[in-house]
């Protein structure tokens, strides 16, 4: 009878193990989809907001960081009893609550030199200014595609776009959104996102003399990438069966 009751326990132990490891999957598939969505359909926003607006001032909130949990319960019980009529052997399992959990850390960028550089990066898309190439373009490593590679039509495919690469970005309201190539957008988003992390290096200068401190000098950006996040905003899916 205990052989019995121990392989039960091991047998349920490993579905459940099965289980959990399933659900932890599923999970972290799911938090990469919002890690993606948080990034692109922000910027496929603020796309069709620059067209109309190109000095509009963008936002842009990044997940930081993202904890995925997976739980379950397992109770097992077992009695003997001697009774008049014979023994009774009784054994039970109970599985408990299933429970996962996604608890997303979301920065929000909040940062004048960050945000100007994001907002000259679409007035650049949108307009062509190129206010960009003095405001971060010395330091910007990921270049925007250039200008003009961002069209807006009414559904068709526009005719300054070439038919054998043009990317449809999104559509939004009564226009859609294409890029020259798929490429076109792709290096346009990782300058917007290298662009959120930069902010403008105001060390202090040395002491002067007599010990009197000199006035902050403006050096140039620097970036933040990897820094300690400021206020969050928490994101919890639950679910439980």
């Amino acid at each position: 009878m205990l052989k019995s009751i121990l392989i039960g326990v091991a047998a349920s132990t490993a579905l459940l193990t099965s289980c959990v490891s399933h659900r932890s999957g599923n999970l972290a598939q799911t938090v990469q989809h919002d890690a993606r969505s948080v990034q692109y359909d922000q910027i496929r926003l603020q796309i069709a907001r620059s067209y109309d607006h190109p000095y509009d001032i963008p936002s842009l909130a990044l997940l930081s960081s993202a904890v995925t949990q997976s739980t379950n319960a397992l109770k097992g019980s077992f009695s003997h009893e001697v009774a008049p009529s014979g023994i009774t052997n009784t054994t039970g399992f109970d599985l408990g609550e299933f429970s996962d959990q996604a608890i997303l850390t979301v920065n929000v960028t909040s940062g004048a030199t960050a945000i100007e550089g994001m907002r000259d990066l679409y007035a650049y898309a949108a307009r062509g200014d190129n206010t960009w190439e003095k405001s971060i373009g010395p330091i910007l490593f990921n270049k925007p595609p250039k200008y003009p590679w961002l069209y807006r039509s009414t559904g068709a495919l526009p005719v300054e776009c070439p038919p054998q690469t043009c990317y449809q970005i999104t559509k939004i309201g009564n226009f859609v959104y294409w890029a020259k190539t798929e490429r076109d957008f792709s290096n346009f988003v990782l300058a917007v996102l290298e662009a959120s992390t930069l902010s403008r290096d105001n060390s202090a200068a040395p002491s002067g003399k007599g010990g009197k401190k000199a006035a902050a000098v403006h050096g140039g950006l620097k970036r933040n990438e990897q820094s300690a996040p400021s206020n969050t905003i928490l994101v919890v899916p639950n679910a439980t069966q």
